[in-house]
């Protein structure tokens, strides 16, 4: 509809670890779980203790009064009863919250809507035991035209995004190159040193870098770009975000096993090559 859309990007700050015991009880009851079967979950969570191994040896025991067990098969699913009924409240009738596990993102058409949104689901979460990371929190507002361009290719032109060839200047203040025909120039080997771009001759720089926005006692960044759920989104909408983070993923775990590969092709290579000597004739044939 043309009109922008506000999207805040919640973390929960060691949420496994920090789940009450009592709330997982309070959540199987509401979901109707035969009490029988409640007994027996939280048998496995009954005089929990541990120890803490360190080069100095074993610490003294502890015991662990909340959060969920690590690796276990049964604690997401603990988890998500938990959230599900802890943020039944907070949640509203249209699809302005996503929530996947503890990966919450808000969404709203105002800038004020969004942040009252967001101060009810941080008073809510910490009613039951759990805390919201506001420092990583993050708030996205997708726009139709780009805050700021998306870099293309290795020298990417700071006003538009694009590469430059010759036709370019060198900024001084934010050290990129700048089109001719984004740098107001008729000529640009006439260009004196101490050139500016029209970004940082109009402060949009320092302004976009310094924007953050006040939710109670704590400041939550505005960003272009944000990772939600393995997927890259940008403010102005797309897929080359997405598909670049996916290619340089599968470009890592390339490297990752290249090795390995490498090591194998030379074994095989070493096998065939032997049988080769042994039986040169015949391979020929």
């Amino acid at each position: 509809m043309k009109r922008k859309l506000y999207h805040v990007f919640v973390d929960l700050e060691k949420v496994f670890d920090r789940v009450p015991r009592e709330m997982i009880v309070w959540a199987l009851r509401r979901q109707k779980v035969p009490e029988n079967s409640i007994i027996l979950v939280m048998a496995l969570y009954e005089n929990e203790r541990s120890r803490v191994k360190s080069p100095a040896g074993l610490s003294e025991e502890f015991s662990i009064e909340v959060g969920v067990h690590q690796g276990s098969a049964l604690s997401p699913l603990l988890f998500i009863a938990v959230m599900q009924e802890a943020t039944k409240e907070e949640r509203g009738e249209n699809l302005k919250e996503v929530l996947y596990a503890d990966d919450l993102a808000l969404m709203a058409e105002t800038e004020g809507e969004v942040v009252e949104r967001l101060s009810a689901w941080k008073r809510g979460m910490e009613k039951r035991g759990l805390k919201v990371n506001m420092e990583k929190t993050k708030m996205m507002v997708l726009r139709r035209k780009p805050a700021v361009p998306l870099e293309r290719r290795r020298y990417p032109c700071g006003c538009c995004g694009k590469g430059v060839g010759q036709n370019s200047v060198f900024c001084r203040e934010c050290e990129g190159w700048c089109h001719q025909r984004c740098s107001g120039l008729q000529d640009v080997r006439r260009a004196a040193d101490g050139f500016r771009c029209p970004k940082c001759v109009g402060g949009g720089r320092q302004e976009e870098d310094a924007r953050k926005v006040l939710v109670g006692e704590d400041h939550v960044e505005i960003v272009d770009e944000f990772c939600y759920l393995w997927d890259v989104m940008r403010g102005e909408g797309g897929a080359e975000c997405a598909v670049r983070a996916r290619i340089a993923s599968a470009w890592r775990k390339w490297r990752e096993l290249a090795r390995l590969l490498v090591t194998q092709g030379e074994q095989i290579l070493r096998c065939f090559s032997h049988v080769v000597r042994r039986d040169e004739g015949h391979i020929v044939k």
